[in-house]
C-alpha cells in the first residue's frame, strides 16, 4: 500500500479535487500526444532503503524529460496550450486542430522571467507551437543558462541587471504593454490562473510515479519551487483517497533528478551516493 503522510507544516485545508486522476486526464493526453514524450524512469534505491529501515525508496529521474533535462516543460507546455486554446476559441483541441491555424498562432508572443528551467520550458513550448517568446533573467545569471534557453526553443533571452522579483514585475509590465501572454510560475493577487495551470501540468509527473511505484512506501523528491512540491502532494493525496489508500503523509516529500543527485553521472551510481550520504539527504 502507498502511504501518504500529511505535512504538518503545510497549512490549512486545500481543495485538491482539480488534481484528481479524472480531472487531469486531458493534461496527460496532451503530454502523451507529443512526439518527444516518454515516461521518465523511477529508480529504486535498495541500499538507502535498507539503511533507513524502509520498505522501498524510489527516485524519479527527470534528466530525460523532453530532451530538456528538466520537468518544468510539463507545466509550460500545458499553460501555453490553454492560452492558445482560449485565444482560438477552441475547447480541448488536439494538436492537429491547433496546427491547422498556424498563421494565427504565429502572431502570439509569450513572455516570462526565469532563473533557469522554467524559462527553458516556456522557450521549448513556444517553439513547439510556432510562437514567439521572450525570456528575461535576473542579474548574476550565468550565460550558459541563457544559452540553454535559446537552444531549447524560440526564445529571445536577456540577462538583466534586476533582482528576480523586479524582473517579474518588468516582464508583467511588458506583457501588458505589448498585449503578450505572461507565462509566470509565480502568482500574486490578480494573477493566479496561469500559475495554477502550470502546477496542473506537473500532475503528469505525479501520476507517472503512482503507476510506477508498485506499492512503494516512500518517494524522495527534490524540486525547485514550493508549488511544484505542492502539486505532487496534491495529486498523490487526491488519488490515494480515490483508491481508498492510507491517508498518512510524510514530513518531507521529494523527487530528485539525476543531475541533482549525482552531478550528471550515470544513474547506476545513485545507490552508492545515497548509501554514502544518507545523513546529508536527511537534512535536505
Amino acid at each position: 500500500m502507498i502511504e501518504i503522510i500529511r505535512n504538518k507544516n503545510r497549512g490549512g485545508k486545500i481543495d485538491t479535487s482539480n488534481y484528481s486522476f479524472a480531472n487531469t486526464e486531458q493534461i496527460r493526453r496532451l503530454h502523451k500526444s507529443l512526439n518527444v514524450y516518454n515516461e521518465t524512469p523511477l529508480i529504486e534505491l535498495k541500499n538507502f532503503a535498507r539503511e533507513k529501515n524502509l520498505a522501498a525508496v524510489f527516485v524519479k529521474d527527470e534528466s530525460s524529460r523532453f530532451g530538456l533535462k528538466a520537468f518544468k516543460a510539463l507545466g509550460g507546455v500545458w499553460a501555453i496550450y490553454k492560452v492558445i486554446s482560449r485565444e482560438l476559441g477552441l475547447e480541448n483541441p488536439t494538436l492537429e486542430e491547433i496546427f491547422q491555424r498556424r498563421d494565427e498562432i504565429s502572431e502570439m508572443t509569450f513572455i516570462t522571467t526565469t532563473d533557469g528551467n522554467h524559462g527553458k520550458g516556456v522557450s521549448w513550448a513556444a517553439g513547439l507551437f510556432g510562437c514567439k517568446s521572450f525570456v528575461y533573467m535576473p542579474k548574476n545569471t550565468v550565460e550558459i543558462r541563457a544559452q540553454a534557453i535559446r537552444d531549447a526553443g524560440s526564445a529571445t533571452v536577456e540577462i538583466t541587471d534586476m533582482t528576480y522579483d523586479d524582473c517579474v514585475k518588468f516582464t508583467a509590465q511588458l506583457a501588458a504593454k505589448n498585449h503578450w501572454h505572461l507565462i509566470q510560475d509565480t502568482s500574486w493577487t490578480g494573477y493566479e490562473e496561469i500559475p495554477a495551470q502550470i502546477m496542473l501540468g506537473y500532475s503528469t509527473l505525479a501520476y507517472e510515479v503512482l503507476e510506477q511505484m508498485n506499492h512503494a512506501s516512500t518517494v524522495e523528491q527534490k524540486i525547485g519551487k514550493r508549488m511544484d512540491a505542492a502539486i505532487t502532494s496534491d495529486c498523490l493525496e487526491s488519488q490515494s483517497r480515490q483508491l481508498g489508500q492510507a491517508s498518512r503523509l510524510p514530513d518531507a516529500y521529494f523527487f530528485a533528478s539525476r543531475r541533482w543527485l549525482n552531478g550528471g553521472r550515470d544513474c547506476r551510481s545513485l545507490r552508492r551516493k545515497f548509501s554514502r550520504q544518507s545523513a546529508a539527504c536527511d537534512n535536505r
